[in-house]
């Protein structure tokens, strides 16, 4: 099984592929989100081969709902109809800021450096991180 991992924004939508097996995520790229979006993830869909479709889904630090959880919600509708794919919404709480912490939870001097030179990286980062979530709670149950 092949998954694509899509950490969806206003402006820019990250994507990340996990491998053959559907056991590790990797950042893969970061697309504008626009007219184009959905004929570029098309692209990365038909070439990859893809099987399923993470999406993360954004909630307040409380868990609850907030604008930008119902944005996605309609943009997973849209591929879903879009694919004819399974699509999984998972909680992506802090992906983003994950993608900046070292191991003992403090930022490191480059990641803040990368953070205002590359924010697009940023994007694919985080979408690795919401689909190595999904593929690591399968392999749980």
């Amino acid at each position: 099984m092949k998954y694509l991992g899509i950490d969806f924004g206003t402006k820019r939508i990250g994507i990340a592929l996990s491998d053959d097996g559907g056991t590790l995520a990797f950042p893969e790229i970061v697309i504008l989100n626009d007219k184009n979006s959905i004929s570029e993830i098309r692209k990365i869909i038909d070439s990859k081969s893809i099987d399923e479709i993470v999406i993360g889904l954004p909630t307040a630090g409380s868990g609850e709902d907030t604008i930008a959880t119902e944005g996605a919600k309609d943009f997973a509708k849209i591929i879903e109809n879009e694919f004819k794919l399974p699509v999984h919404l998972v909680d992506e709480r802090f992906s983003s800021h994950n993608v900046f912490q070292d191991k003992v939870g403090k930022e490191t001097r480059l990641a803040r450096r990368q953070k205002i030179e590359k924010p697009i990286d940023v994007d694919a980062q985080a979408a690795a991180i919401i689909l190595q979530r999904y593929l690591d709670t399968r392999k749980m149950s």
